[in-house]
């Protein structure tokens, strides 16, 4: 990353429209007069240094491939380029300094690892969060110079990686250390970047019931520090994602974990407000699934919930909500779908909103399939079946919409990867929605190829390979969304 000298202060308005913003607070004096919400104002230090991951990954092809013309000249395997090749262009750098590099300034920036630099600063040599963490940095390197050859090495490593883990995890000292449950979320994401196929790897799974365990023995001791409530969420929201595609209870523990971590946590904080709400729909889901409620009672509960959604979302503070903008105002360099766009804060934010319009569709799907076998119950609702389904339709069109609203704000530069996977889901889920309009799903199919190919996430390529026929919920692309 490099110093790309001061950053503009002004509001992604003023900046778009490159006209001096007087930064006022709440909004600024240039939005007001134009009648329009002001979006609000970035953090300097987010935009302070550029991301030269670019840079950094051409220079390693550049240096890699000329390291194997050299080897298979002298007869040497492509698989050990990752333990002993030097960077053509700068022989200090070795392949696991290049590719911790590009996984530092490109994919941890605004991901749920953002914790990553501090936290490497401070771990000590003896941890398998190193090799852990060096292990997914090639795995992705290899991504990103579609040398399949690096991934040999980065597998050696990972089961180095695994091994270390396993010790750690035996003794009652370091199972309940953070880098020891970084070391399993990091394994995750290896998982979710080597993957080649469809759904989710069996591998997937078990590391993140590695990380629910470890939760349990770290008890209500992990409230106590800022980097373990975030480790908190950050499974809380891996285990909520994996029950929902998977139409399973929450495991108990869990729940009584969520509920003193209430107590740790700041008053009114959106994210575990989202938790607590999202945990009643998974136990709806799970009971849908398990054939516990009949016709009536589904239309009721999932009908209860939705609203609940549309409560929460309304009442979120200003810093979480987002503001609209006309195609006309919008830098033209992103693709768009109909005639508005959204604004957010930042992708965090867009995320969270997104996850309550995919629950949305998800509830609204239930609506619109049971309505069709109320019949003559139909009565002791409201609302007629017909009008229960024309409404549960308009509810996932306006969700698959604002999804699709949500994507030019942050494609129209170059978008981070973090960024990127939060989107990829998202856009999965409208491709999905038969009830979602065409153009959406045709958008979002579009989206997904085109993000796939520009930010080489080769998941998100096969899924939109496959238009139509694959679950969302089956496509593996949540292992990103939450990582």
């Amino acid at each position: 990353m490099v110093y790309r000298g001061r950053p503009s202060r002004a509001c992604f308005l003023c900046r778009n429209r490159r006209i001096k913003c007087d930064r006022k607070s709440p909004g600024c004096t240039q939005c007001l007069r134009m009648s329009t919400p002001c979006p609000g104002y970035r953090d300097p230090l987010d935009v302070l240094f550029r991301d030269e991951s670019d840079n950094v990954m051409k220079k390693a092809e550049a240096g890699y491939k000329a390291s194997l013309m050299k080897r298979s000249r002298n007869g040497h395997a492509a698989d050990t380029a990752v333990s002993s090749f030097a960077v053509r262009c700068n022989p200090s750098q070795p392949v696991e300094h290049v590719a911790f590099s590009l996984f530092m300034s490109s994919y941890v920036p605004g991901s749920h690892f953002a914790y990553l630099p501090s936290l490497y600063a401070q771990t000590g040599l003896s941890s398998p969060f190193f090799v852990t963490l060096h292990s997914v940095s090639i795995a992705l390197l290899s991504h990103e110079l579609g040398e399949p050859s690096l991934i040999s090495g980065a597998r050696r490593l990972y089961s180095t990686a695994l091994s270390e883990t396993n010790l750690a995890l035996a003794s009652p000292t370091t199972a309940v250390q953070d880098s020891t449950l970084v070391s399993v979320l990091l394994l995750s994401l290896f998982e979710a970047i080597v993957w080649p196929g469809l759904r989710t790897p069996n591998n997937w799974t078990t590391h993140t019931d590695g990380a629910l365990t470890l939760l349990r023995l770290r008890g209500t001791q992990q409230f106590h520090t800022d980097l373990g409530r975030r480790l908190f969420l950050q499974v809380v929201n891996i285990v909520y994602v994996n029950c929902i595609r998977r139409n399973t209870c929450l495991p108990p523990h869990l729940v009584e974990l969520v509920s003193a971590a209430a107590k740790a946590f700041e008053k009114d904080d959106p994210q575990l407000a989202f938790t607590f709400l999202t945990a009643d729909a998974i136990e709806f889901l799970a009971a849908v699934k398990e054939g516990r409620h009949g016709a009536l009672e589904m239309v009721r509960a999932a009908t209860t919930l939705d609203q609940r959604y549309v409560v929460f979302t309304k009442e979120l503070p200003r810093a979480w909500q987002y503001t609209e903008l006309s195609r006309q105002n919008h830098d033209q360099t992103s693709e768009v779908l109909g005639n508005t766009i959204h604004l957010y804060p930042w992708h965090r934010v867009a995320q969270l909103w997104n996850s309550c319009r995919m629950t949305r569709v998800l509830l609204n799907e239930i609506i619109y399939a049971q309505a069709a076998f109320l019949d003559g119950t139909a009565s002791s609702l409201e609302d007629s079946q017909s009008s229960l389904q024309h409404q549960a339709a308009k509810n996932i069109q306006d969700a698959a919409l604002d999804i699709c609203a949500s994507v030019p704000q942050f494609t129209s530069s170059a978008p981070t990867k973090a960024t990127v996977a939060s989107l990829l889901w998202p856009l999965s889920a409208v491709r999905g929605a038969s009830l979602a309009p065409e153009p959406a799903r045709q958008y979002a199919v579009e989206q997904l190829r085109y993000l796939g190919r520009e930010s080489k996430f080769q998941q998100a390529e096969r899924v939109a390979g496959c238009g139509y026929d694959i679950d969302a919920l089956q496509d593996g692309l949540h292992m990103f969304y939450v990582s």
